[in-house]
C-alpha cells in the first residue's frame, strides 16, 4: 500500500457510478469494486522504494542477529528452534527470496496496472 496510489480518474468514475444506484452498497462490496475497477500506479521512484525494502530487511536481519545473540549469551544454544520461540529469525530464506523477487519487480515495472485496463463502469 505504501508504494502505490490508486487512480484518481478512476475513483471519480466509480463514485459517479455508485451514485446512480438505487440502494447502498456494504463496505464489502465498496472494498470489492475498489479493488476491481481502481488502476494502480507505483507512487514513487522505484529505486527509493527498492532501497526503503532493502533498509527494513538489513535491519530486520540485524535486529534478529542481536536476539539470538542475547539467547546465545544467556545459555540458550539457540538450535532447532520452533517458530514461536523468539530468537526464531524474521528474515528467513523465504522471506529473503519473496523480497528479492519484488525488488526485481518494482525495478521492472512489472507491479502496477496496465494504463490501457478497460473499466466499464456500466457494467459495474
Amino acid at each position: 500500500q505504501c508504494a502505490f496510489t490508486p487512480s484518481q480518474e478512476d475513483i471519480k468514475a466509480l463514485e459517479s457510478a455508485r451514485k446512480s444506484l438505487p440502494y447502498s452498497l456494504t463496505d464489502r462490496q465498496k472494498k470489492s469494486d475498489r479493488s476491481l475497477y481502481v488502476r494502480r500506479y507505483i507512487s514513487e521512484d522505484v529505486k527509493t522504494i527498492v532501497a526503503k525494502i532493502l533498509l527494513l530487511l538489513q535491519m530486520s536481519i540485524a535486529q534478529d542477529k542481536s536476539i539470538k545473540k542475547q539467547h546465545v549469551l544467556n545459555g540458550d544454544p539457540c538450535k532447532d528452534i520452533p517458530k514461536s520461540h523468539d530468537a526464531y529469525p524474521l528474515i528467513t530464506k523465504k522471506v529473503m527470496h519473496v523480497a528479492r523477487n519484488q525488488c526485481i519487480h518494482f525495478l521492472n515495472g512489472c507491479v502496477h496496472d496496465e494504463d490501457c485496463m478497460n473499466i466499464d463502469m456500466d457494467k459495474a
